[in-house]
């Protein structure tokens, strides 16, 4: 069987944090229930702010608006609820991986993280040799544990796909009419009848209290908007220092003193240790080969005896210290040395952070403060701004959120900015690595956007929509003319121009026509010669005339023919993975508590606040 690469009818975004065992940790609360078993709320979570991470990476200078959001909030549910019953499916069905199997697909299988990371690739592209390196490297078992976790939970679900497409074929038949299909040509003569231009504006009125109503009926749908604010931010990034390194440093002394004295290692190790794959087993790193550790790990880690303990030493990674567990050698006179460690990472001290917190308190006191400074204040900003930080942002109107623009996902900054008045500057504020000291530019409270600002759009939105019921009822004497006298007569007596398009496939996007609407299907319903219509639109009224048809060049197949199979397969596979987790879906009994959840988190706004819709916990 050719095996087809479906995941799981875009089930679900997998990340490092989730369990697909079901059995995810952390809070008790389910947003909902599947056949009795709850969804977690953390696994949903995960889900839905893994969605909201990649489309704000698709558009980094915009935040998804409520049509979008509530679009994740639907696409990460379906996932957690697909992903419930695909696990309790395979249970019902006794699936299950071995050791082996796991190993195997942790092998032979690097997550896309690691494959466009630096760290794994040779001249920018992967390295499958990096990659074994690092598989071999005890400091990355708890990574290596991770991702085995992850696997474990997902290959069952991958065996309950391979059952459920057991037999799925594709005939050289259906790759042949596929191809045909996709490749023939069309070229058409057409006559366009364009609102726009058959109707003036001076044959449509549009009165006041039309546009006044339009406006009214559709404020709540189309007109709502959440509160927004604009903002200038000094940002201080938190560094590590000498002082860090040192301290760091005392502190693992410190350790190895203790360890002198004859506190054990493993406990240590599993108390202070920072390298979470090891800490857990007590420093444990296994026995290792010449050139799996960094070069300062490798050199000591070779030249201690055993149950000896190295004096601190710096690598890449922090502070290091190391108990040796003695050298082997195997039958071909390779060493392999065994320890155990202590990692210690060196990262921004709190008075590193304080001394931030200083420098940005001494610029707000320079600044001052009072409405009547705003001005005075924007410009001081502006330019002591610029020198006593790392870097001066002014951001675009943007609404709440954990987002802001050009800060990144600063929940911190966020929250005091939609509490504090125009003209206020925030005291510091720390948030992740940083330090911001924030000015709000402008606040724009909820509500709907005003009459006044959009009455030309919908006056325009409304005199198409007439000139467009003038074009339909014009459309009945075009009918009767291209009946009696042909595209080019009725075109004649019209005054209109017989136009001309391709030749083009049905993929095609037409200029004045679109893409895959029922202009292009009647073109490739007719024979050439034939004409037809009328097609209506929402561009216009069309007729058309087939004059050319290309048929596809088949001996161009042979060389594509294994993609086109392909890309069938999965065309066939996600169409039968759909249709059989619908049936499943519908079988099952689901409860959905996200209204629930919305409905606590909205109890705080004010009556004209927009719904936070979807809620981030």
């Amino acid at each position: 069987m050719v095996v087809v690469a479906v995941s799981f009818v875009g089930l679900m975004v997998f990340d490092w944090a989730m369990d697909l065992s079901g059995r995810s940790g952390g809070s008790s609360n389910a947003i909902g229930t599947v056949n009795d078993t709850e969804i977690p709320l953390t696994e949903y979570q995960r889900q839905y702010e893994n969605l909201l991470d990649r489309a704000r990476e698709e558009n980094p200078d915009t935040e998804p608006d409520e049509e979008r959001l509530a679009a994740l909030d639907k696409q990460a549910w379906d996932a957690v609820v697909s992903a419930a019953l695909l696990r309790a499916e395979a249970d019902r069905r006794g699936i299950d991986v071995t050791d082996r199997e796991v190993v195997g697909y942790v092998r032979d299988n690097p997550p896309a993280e690691m494959q466009q990371s630096p760290a794994f690739q040779t001249n920018g592209v992967f390295d499958p040799a990096k990659y074994r390196q690092a598989l071999a490297n005890p400091q990355l078992a708890g990574t290596w544990d991770q991702y085995a976790s992850i696997v474990r939970g997902e290959l069952p679900l991958r065996k309950l796909q391979q059952q459920v497409l057991a037999g799925l074929s594709v005939t050289d038949r259906e790759v042949e009419d596929a191809f045909r299909v996709q490749n023939e040509q069309v070229r058409v003569d057409y006559l366009y009848l364009d609102p726009a231009v058959l109707v003036p504006d001076s044959a449509v009125r549009v009165s006041d209290q039309a546009v006044r109503d339009a406006y009214e009926d559709r404020k709540n749908e189309d007109f709502r908007r959440r509160s927004t604010a604009r903002v200038r931010a000094v940002v201080w990034e938190a560094r590590t220092t000498a002082a860090d390194t040192a301290r760091v440093r005392a502190e693992l002394d410190s350790l190895r003193a203790r360890a002198l004295e004859g506190e054990a290692f493993d406990e240590l190790a599993s108390e202070y240790s920072q390298d979470p794959g090891s800490a857990q087993r007590g420093g444990d790193l296994g026995a290792f080969a010449r050139g799996q550790m960094v070069p300062e790990f490798e050199q000591a880690a070779f030249s201690l005896a055993a149950d000896s303990i190295s004096q601190p030493f710096l690598s890449s990674f922090g502070w290091h210290l190391v108990k040796g567990g003695g050298i082997e050698t195997d039958s071909t006179g390779a060493q392999r040395a065994r320890a155990r460690h202590i990692l210690l990472r060196i990262e921004p001290s709190e008075d590193t952070f304080v001394a931030l917190e200083d420098s940005a308190s001494a610029l707000a006191k320079r600044l001052g403060g009072g409405d009547d400074a705003r001005q005075e204040r924007g410009t001081a900003l502006e330019s002591l701004g610029a020198a006593a930080g790392d870097t001066l942002i002014t951001t675009p109107p943007f609404e709440r959120s954990d987002f802001v623009p050009g800060l990144g996902r600063v929940p911190e900054v966020a929250d005091w900015v939609f509490e504090s008045p125009v003209s206020s500057i925030s005291p510091p504020i720390r948030s992740g690595s940083s330090v911001y000291l924030v000015e709000v530019l402008e606040r724009t409270p909820a509500g709907y956007v005003p009459f006044a600002s959009v009455r030309d759009q919908i006056r325009s939105e409304l005199v198409l929509a007439r000139k467009r019921e003038k074009t339909a009822a014009l459309a009945d004497r075009a009918t009767a003319l291209v009946r009696q006298s042909g595209l080019d007569g009725a075109a004649r007596e019209l005054g209109l121009t017989v136009r001309s398009a391709g030749p083009f496939a049905r993929s095609a996007d037409l200029p004045e026509i679109g893409r895959g609407n029922d202009f292009i299907g009647m073109a490739f319903g007719l024979d050439p010669g034939e004409t037809g219509g009328p097609v209506k639109l929402e561009s216009g009224v069309y007729y058309l005339r087939v004059a050319e048809r290309k048929p596809a060049d088949m001996a161009l197949l042979e060389d594509q023919r294994a993609g086109w199979r392909q890309q069938l397969l999965q065309e066939k596979a996600s169409a039968i993975m759909s249709a059989w987790m619908e049936a499943v879906r519908e079988q099952a009994e689901i409860e959905d508590y996200r209204e629930d959840f919305l409905r606590e988190a909205d109890d705080d706004a004010s009556p004209t606040e927009a719904p936070r819709q979807p809620p981030i916990f």
